[in-house]
């Protein structure tokens, strides 16, 4: 017999791996089954109150990341095990790119360590930023009296205060829509605070959040998949990392038109350059 085909049959790890090969696919044909019935449940969702079932959406994500792992598993292009002896997958979570490009071996280490997502420090930066940004503009606005706030200026959301409203309102939904929690305003231009410093105190509240979500959110979610409707019920469905992306962008585009209306009124406008809030942390 040939020395090396010996060694492979008389290899514990191929035999222990037999097992777990047994019980994925066991596992691959019920999540099918789970698959199938989660079709038609959304199907006759969607027929009956005429939007998907967002809750069974995310779900539907989470099972066919599920399917790529049990699937990269049995056809040993990554020794990482799925669920029930692994975590069971975020919504729409990729299987890791080292793991889809490279086809580890048994006697290969598990336990490798990944470089850190860059991506993470970079919307940890954005998040500090956009309250020190935050900060400095609301300084400003408080040197106005309450009729230069609302007066109309040809805005998009004609005035100061609308303005600064509509950017917490949308940060809120996003939140909501990232966390399931948190209010969750009616529309976009709604009014939350006529008063600035109540607006004020919801403001850092949600910048601390923003944050908070930053810090702590691992690098396998910027991947997923987020399953939402918007406010007129159309179902959208956007990758977290872009999210993150626009909300930050959205603040700057809003912060922008700010700047313009103090100049309107006459005011010298805050430096609000990403470089300077940079400099200041050294």
């Amino acid at each position: 017999m040939d020395t090396s085909l010996k060694e492979n049959l008389q290899s514990g790890k191929t035999w222990k791996r037999l097992p777990l090969i047994l019980l994925y696919a066991l596992c691959f044909q019920v999540a099918e089954i789970v698959l199938a019935a989660s079709t038609i449940i959304q199907f006759l969702f969607k027929l009956v109150c005429g939007a998907p079932l967002k809750r069974l959406s995310n779900f539907g994500a989470g099972l066919a990341a599920y399917l790529r792992q049990v699937s990269a598993f049995l056809t040993y292009s990554s020794n990482d095990k799925p669920y029930p002896l692994g975590d069971w997958p975020g919504n729409g979570t990729e299987m890791p790119a080292s793991s889809a490009d490279h086809a580890p071996d048994d006697d290969e280490d598990e336990t490798v360590k990944h470089t850190p997502d860059p991506r993470i420090g970079h919307f940890k930066t954005f998040a500090a930023y956009n309250r020190w940004a935050n900060d400095r503009l609301y300084d400003a606005v408080a040197t106005l009296s309450e009729e230069e706030r609302n007066k109309d200026l040809g805005a998009f959301f004609r005035t100061l205060m609308k303005t600064l409203n509509h950017v917490l309102v949308a940060d809120l939904l996003w939140l909501e829509r990232l966390e399931g929690t948190g209010p969750k305003p009616e529309s976009l231009d709604t009014v939350l605070h006529t008063n600035l410093g109540d607006l004020r105190k919801a403001r850092h509240a949600a910048d601390l959040r923003l944050e908070q979500l930053a810090d702590a959110l691992p690098a396998e979610r910027l991947d997923e998949i987020l399953n939402y409707q918007r406010q007129d019920g159309t179902p959208c469905n956007d990758r977290v990392s872009a999210i993150l992306a626009h909300m930050f962008n959205h603040q700057t585009h809003h912060r922008g038109q700010c700047h313009h209306m103090l100049s309107q009124l006459g005011k010298t406008p805050p430096s609000l350059d990403l470089i300077y809030f940079i400099r200041e942390q050294g």
